[in-house]
C-alpha cells in the first residue's frame, strides 16, 4: 500500500499524470498499467523482520513495439505525455515519498489504509477474478482491513479475495 501510494504520488508530481491503483498491485495511467509492485515479507509472529519491495514502471517505453493482448492494456509515461521524462528526477521523486510514507506509517498506519482504498480503480467496476481453481466475474465493492478485495459474485455473496489475477471487465 505504502509504495503504490508513494509511486502514484511521485508520478503525479513529475508529470502531472493522473496515477491510480488496480488491486492488489498494479499503477495506472487511465485504464492502462504503467507499473506494478511486488513485495517479499518475511514475518516472525506478527513482526514484520524485513520486506523487499520491486517496483516496476514503464517510464519511456515504446508500447507501440509491443505484440499481443499487452499492446492493448501497457502504457508508459512517455506516451502519456508525448515526451520522454527524465528517470532520475522521477527516482528521486519517488525515493522521498517512499520515506515520507513510510515515517508517516509508523504514526498513522489507518489513514495509509484509507488513502489506498480511496485510490483504487477497481471499486466500483466490474472484475474478473481467476484463481488456479476457477474464474468468476463480480463487482468489487472495495477493501478491508487487511487489503483483501471485496467482490460480489452474481448471486449477491460478498467474497473476500486475497489472491489471484483480478482483471477489470470491459
Amino acid at each position: 500500500m505504502m509504495c503504490g501510494l508513494a509511486t502514484a504520488d511521485a508520478i503525479e508530481a513529475e508529470t502531472g499524470l493522473a496515477a491510480g491503483l488496480k488491486w492488489p498491485n498494479d499503477l495506472l495511467i487511465g485504464d492502462r498499467k504503467v507499473g506494478g509492485i511486488l513485495t517479499e515479507v518475511e514475518l516472525h509472529g506478527e513482526q514484520v523482520d524485513f520486506a523487499v519491495v520491486g517496483i516496476g514502471l514503464n517510464v519511456n517505453l515504446d508500447v507501440a513495439a509491443l505484440s499481443g493482448p499487452l499492446l492493448a492494456r501497457a502504457t508508459s509515461l512517455s506516451v502519456d505525455l508525448g515526451r520522454p521524462v527524465a528517470r532520475l528526477p522521477l527516482l528521486l521523486a519517488l525515493l522521498s515519498r517512499v520515506d515520507a510514507r513510510y515515517i508517516s506509517l509508523r504514526t498513522n498506519g489507518a489513514r495509509l489504509h484509507e488513502e489506498w482504498a480511496a485510490r483504487l480503480r477497481t471499486t466500483g467496476r466490474p472484475v474478473v477474478v481467476a484463481t488456479g481453481e476457477s474464474e468468476w466475474t463480480g463487482i468489487a465493492e472495495g477493501v478491508d482491513e487487511d487489503g483483501a478485495l471485496l467482490v460480489r459474485a452474481p448471486g449477491g455473496e460478498l467474497r473476500r479475495v486475497l489472491a489471484g489475477d483480478v482483471t477489470l471487465a470491459h
